[in-house]
């Protein structure tokens, strides 16, 4: 693992801290824009999924727009399970 992925899992570990004491809507207002305008696939994928209420449109387009194919296809299969499947049928045509 380099260190990039190092940092982003370090994120995801705060984040998911964080969340246990405020709750996804909080999480989504902190946290959401930071992580969109980092532009890191990997980091959007895991917000999209994990994450209730997130702007799946624009993590969809992070990771298209990043052009990495393991994640565009892994966002595409796995969204079917996530709690945003409601938003996501309506907002994103995959």
């Amino acid at each position: 693992m380099n260190e990039i992925d190092k940092k982003i899992d370090e994120v995801i570990t705060m984040i998911k801290s964080i969340r246990i004491e405020i709750g996804d809507k909080n999480v989504v207002n902190t946290f959401e824009k930071t992580i969109l305008n980092a532009q890191i696939p990997k980091l959007s994928y895991w917000f999209a999924v994990n994450i209730k209420g997130a702007d799946l449109l624009a993590h969809k387009n992070v990771i298209i727009n990043s052009g990495d194919s393991y994640w565009i296809k892994k966002f595409k299969d796995d969204i079917e399970g996530t709690p945003n499947i409601k938003y996501l049928k309506k907002t994103l045509s995959l």
